[in-house]
């Protein structure tokens, strides 16, 4: 008797159970009625059009964790919020910070000693201009009596010696911003924004973002905030997307989601106050506002993964297929209208290109995995530069130069850019003072400071330097080091 007593009293427990299981999913189905119909499929609500525009993706805001939203017509995913839900469910960034030094002015200057020839008396330092972007970020902060010592981390476990994945000059040419990953090898990974002073070589903030995996920055023009191209890490909960980042308080502002890969080629800003991005897969160019993520429009152009060009008096932008490209498509920016098209060679393999505004022409950067060369357009007519390209360039200010940098030698060739013919070449491999421990290595960034008459140059060994564009009397040229990896 007792033993059927215990039958039936289990019996009743999981009757009890399943009932309540019922009402909660009958709660649960009404709730997702209610709020537009909205169906759920392995965790992710598909949003119905009645709720929302088709292809519209708004940017993050801040608020409590909800369920991401797919937008099949954009396919990209949206949160109510970018932080976990709670500390357990995601793994923490390890962040090593004993490559970061804060000493007194004095300390620093020796610390953070720029290295030049012993002969030489290149004025390395220019006056912060007024109303610059170095001037508002200065002014932002508070005073402080110490001076911030950094360099890159030796990171033996990557691919290369240090986790510098890009590096950008403000459109003002006041400000540096370099992007250092952090974290183990595997991962989870984090980043770190190093903002120096492109007039005095300090750093004016090191910003810690832990939550964030950068591969890209942008700068917006006319103030200090950077967009923050983000990769997408499942174990901490993180999609693809573009995070805005205002250095003066070092504080995400706001988010938005993209799909997988969007702005692998083309993560650009135009005059008007657009952030543009390559599709991996659409043949559009995604065309943001930067200062609220939203939707602007797209531009239908003639492939996936394309790249983009602003002339220099901001009134054009070119696009161009970084894979089999053809031709330059053309736009007004001021209505993002097409122009018109310029044939190039079938299937080049572009990495980078600019407008040349005195031979109203263009500079080809050639894919440095192809082992081919650059190409100027002149007049229709393309002409190959010798040596094999490293896919970086650029063009002086006033449209009369082109740089272009060989892959294979680190030289850079110095091009007319109405004739098209050479007229210098650096080899920096041999400026001096030589780079030793760490030698050199490969070319990743490369931008003009005509105010102090330098190029910098950033590459894969951590060695950030200056290559002085004045004709002297050396046989070489003359090079000043602002910092050289840390092991």
């Amino acid at each position: 008797m007792t033993s059927k007593f215990f039958i039936s009293c289990a019996a009743a427990v999981l009757a009890a159970v399943f009932l309540a299981a019922c009402g909660k999913n009958e709660n649960a189905s009404g709730t997702a009625s209610k709020s537009g119909g909205a169906a759920s499929a392995g965790g992710f609500s598909v949003s119905s059009s009645a709720d929302e525009d088709a292809g519209q993706v708004q940017p993050e805001k801040p608020g409590k964790p909800g369920k991401p939203v797919i937008d099949p017509d954009f396919a990209a995913i949206r949160f109510d919020s970018t932080g976990p839900k709670n500390e357990q469910e995601t793994p923490k960034v390890e962040v090593q910070q004993d490559h970061i030094h804060e000493m007194t002015k004095d300390a620093a200057e020796t610390a953070a000693a720029i290295r030049t020839s012993r002969r030489s008396d290149w004025q390395l330092q220019s006056k912060v201009p007024a109303g610059s972007v170095a001037d508002i970020l200065q002014k932002s902060l508070p005073a402080k009596n110490t001076r911030t010592v950094w360099a890159p981390l030796e990171f033996s476990a990557s691919i290369t010696p240090v986790r510098l994945p890009d590096a950008r000059l403000s459109p003002d040419k006041s400000l540096f911003v370099f992007v250092e990953t952090t974290g183990e090898a595997r991962g989870p990974f984090g980043s770190r924004l190093v903002i120096m002073n492109a007039g005095n070589w300090n750093i004016v903030r090191i910003i810690e973002i832990p939550e964030r995996y950068i591969c890209r920055v942008l700068w917006l023009p006319g103030k200090p905030v950077v967009a923050a191209l983000c990769v997408k890490q499942q174990q901490m909960k993180q999609l693809s997307g573009i995070a805005l980042i205002d250095l003066a308080t070092g504080k995400e502002t706001s988010f938005r989601r993209l799909p997988d890969d969007a702005g692998r080629t083309m993560f650009t800003a135009d005059s008007r106050g657009h952030i543009l991005l390559s599709h991996p897969e659409k043949p559009v160019v995604l065309v943001l506002d930067a200062n609220t993520l939203e939707d602007f429009r797209q531009i239908k152009v003639a492939a996936p993964d394309s790249l983009a060009a602003l002339s220099p008096d901001g009134k054009r932008i070119a696009f161009a297929n970084a894979k089999k490209c053809r031709q330059i498509e053309i736009f007004k920016t001021a209505d993002l209208q097409p122009l018109s098209s310029v044939p190039i060679p079938e299937n080049f393999p572009l990495h980078q290109f600019f407008f040349l505004q005195a031979s109203n022409g263009f500079f080809l950067c050639g894919d440095p995995t192809t082992g081919r060369e650059s190409v100027i357009i002149m007049a229709g007519r393309p002409r190959t530069l010798d040596g094999w390209a490293s896919g970086i360039g650029a063009v002086s200010e006033d449209g009369t130069a082109i740089y272009n940098i060989l892959r294979n030698e680190n030289r850079i060739c110095v091009f007319d850019a109405k004739s098209g013919s050479m007229t210098r070449t650096y080899d920096t491999n041999r400026a001096e003072p030589k780079l030793t421990s760490p030698g050199p290595g490969a070319i990743t960034m490369f931008e003009l400071l005509p105010a102090i008459h330098a190029m910098a140059i950033l590459d894969t060994q951590g060695n950030f330097f200056l290559i002085s564009t004045e004709k002297g009397k050396n046989k070489h040229a003359e090079r000043a080091i602002i910092f050289q990896r840390r092991k």
